[in-house]
């Protein structure tokens, strides 16, 4: 029975030392096997990041491109309600002034949305990321700043050809009491 305590004894201690020593070989072998595992992992995020900045762009796009359209449409809405009330004796070349002066507003947003969106494109590539993010939102920022401008101008717009149909109104009105 002793030879065999002593047995176990002695495996127990070389099974022991033979762990000791493999452990910091696996540790320090681990890094040259996970170099090329972390450049894969390190590719695949920059692929995903680029989608998700493509995706990002294209709604924003949509999102642009909608908004732009209603007031486009609103735009020509007014115009024609304009020379119905030039045909009703109304002078709107106020109106049409401020229509056109939302049209030249909104082709300025247009021209800031497209630089955000290049900005926005280059940032995968930057060298800064977090900068060059930073700098592309604010762009972007500024296109909705101009866009929103455009939308005031227009309402301003909306807001004259209201009073003046009001005018025409009340000016109707006191004929006909007459």
């Amino acid at each position: 029975m002793r030879i065999t305590t002593k047995k176990l004894t002695l495996g127990f201690f070389v099974g022991v030392l033979a762990i000791a020593m493999l452990v910091p070989a696996i540790a320090l072998a681990a890094p040259a096997s996970s170099g090329r595992a972390n450049t894969v992992v390190a590719d695949a995020h920059a692929q995903m990041f680029e989608q998700r900045v493509i995706n990002a762009l294209r709604l924003r796009a949509l999102r642009f491109e909608n908004y732009a359209a209603m007031l486009e449409r609103s735009q020509e809405r007014l115009l024609e309600l304009c020379d119905k009330v030039e045909a009703a004796g109304g002078d709107c070349d106020a109106i049409r002034e401020q229509l056109q002066l939302s049209v030249r507003t909104m082709e300025q947003a247009r021209v800031q949305e497209q630089l955000a969106a290049n900005m926005f494109k280059g940032v995968p590539d930057a060298g800064d990321k977090r900068g060059a993010f930073s700098q592309a939102r604010s762009q972007a920022r500024e296109s909705v700043r101009i866009m929103k401008q455009s939308r005031d101008q227009l309402r301003t717009a909306a807001s004259m050809l209201q009073d003046m149909v009001g005018d025409l109104l009340d000016g109707l009105g006191e004929t006909v009491s007459e």
